[in-house]
C-alpha cells in the first residue's frame, strides 16, 4: 500500500469509509481515475478495468525499480518481481496487486509469515491459487547478504 491514508477516508468507488485496519487496495498515482487512492477490495474488483489497472501498476513499479540506482531487480517474471536495495527485499505481485517488504536478514522467513497472515478471500479461487504458487516460487529464491 502506498501513500498517506487516514482513518475515515472514503473509497472513491462506493464513497464509504475505508477501515485502515482491514485489507484494502492502494497504488501510487499513474493517471488512472482511482490511482493514488485507497479502495475496498470488493470495490476494486467491481471496476471494469481492474486487470488493466493491476497490469499498469505492476509495470510502473518495475520501471521505477529499474530506474532507481539504489534498487536492483533480483528476479522477475510477467507476474512478480523480487527486488532489493541491499538492506530490504521487496516482492511485488501483479495478481492481487500485493507487495511485501522485509529486511534482507529475514528473507525468506518473513515471507512465510506474510503468506500465513495473508487475507486473500477477496480474490477468486483461481487468483488465490495463482498468488499461492507465485509466493511459493518467491520463497525459493535465495538471497545472500
Amino acid at each position: 500500500m502506498y501513500g498517506n491514508y487516514n482513518q475515515g477516508m472514503r473509497c472513491p468507488v462506493c464513497n464509504t469509509a475505508i477501515d485502515l485496519d482491514k485489507p484494502y487496495f492502494a497504488s501510487s498515482a499513474f493517471g488512472h481515475r482511482y490511482s493514488d487512492a485507497a479502495i475496498h477490495w470488493s470495490c476494486f474488483y467491481s471496476m471494469n478495468d481492474w486487470e488493466e489497472f493491476l497490469e499498469r501498476s505492476f509495470n510502473i513499479s518495475v520501471s521505477e525499480i529499474e530506474s532507481n540506482p539504489y534498487w536492483n531487480i533480483l528476479y522477475k517474471t510477467k507476474d512478480y518481481m523480487i527486488s532489493s536495495d541491499s538492506v530490504n527485499v521487496n516482492v511485488q505481485l501483479k495478481p492481487g496487486g500485493m507487495s511485501f517488504s522485509t529486511h534482507i536478514s529475514k528473507w525468506p522467513e518473513n515471507l512465510g509469515l506474510f503468506i500465513g497472515k495473508l487475507d486473500i478471500n477477496y480474490l477468486s479461487e483461481n487468483q488465490r491459487k495463482e498468488v499461492a504458487v507465485l509466493l511459493k516460487q518467491a520463497t525459493r529464491y535465495q538471497i545472500k547478504n
